[in-house]
């Protein structure tokens, strides 16, 4: 198609329309390949977190082998969560922030303060957001009020007990209500 409009630019000396075609049917391409090229790396970055051993269960007993050693007759135990905590390096916390459980049961310790206590001048990194409601996740993430971020709370107004928060490296300051600063969980910058 884009072929048959440069030709028939050309045909009607329309040589400036017949250069902007060649021009975006290049950019369009250069695009293509660069997103295959983000997509075969995303795949190899998958690929290089599938484990090289899995859990079998044979002659009733648990044996860890290599994967390729599998035989056809083997029960292989998937431990889908002991798996995942694996090859996510065990994190202690979510990642909104809540503590997750060790395999003895074990609660990490939430972080220190709710963000409603924090005041004018004082810094802090965010450590815990809520993660019930997604459109709230969403607006946190485009505030840059996610766990790690540093802050400072450059304005609190005590009867309304509304929080001024500059976020570092975000351009603009965000105002947050009581409901949200009782649910967020921060730690002081000393």
């Amino acid at each position: 198609m884009a072929s048959v409009a440069m030709i028939a630019a050309i045909i009607v000396g329309e040589y400036d329309a017949a250069a902007l075609v060649v021009f975006m049917m290049s950019v369009g391409e250069w695009l293509e390949d660069l997103t295959v090229a983000r997509s075969n790396n995303a795949l190899r970055e998958l690929a290089s977190l599938v484990l090289a051993t899995v859990t079998v269960r044979r002659d009733a007993s648990e044996t860890v082998i290599p994967i390729d050693e599998v035989m056809l007759d083997d029960v292989v135990l998937v431990k889908t969560v002991e798996r995942m905590a694996e090859v996510l390096g065990r994190p202690r916390y979510d990642p909104h922030g809540a503590p997750i459980p060790t395999r003895g049961l074990e609660i990490p310790a939430k972080a220190g303060l709710c963000l409603n206590e924090i005041r004018s001048g004082q810094r802090g990194i965010l450590r815990q957001v809520p993660d019930d409601d997604p459109e709230l996740l969403r607006y946190l993430g485009d505030t840059g009020l996610i766990p790690g971020a540093r802050f400072e709370v450059v304005e609190f107004t005590p009867f309304d007990e509304l929080h001024k928060i500059q976020v570092d490296g975000q351009p603009e300051p965000v105002v947050l209500g009581p409901k949200l600063t009782h649910a967020i969980y921060v730690e002081l910058e000393t």
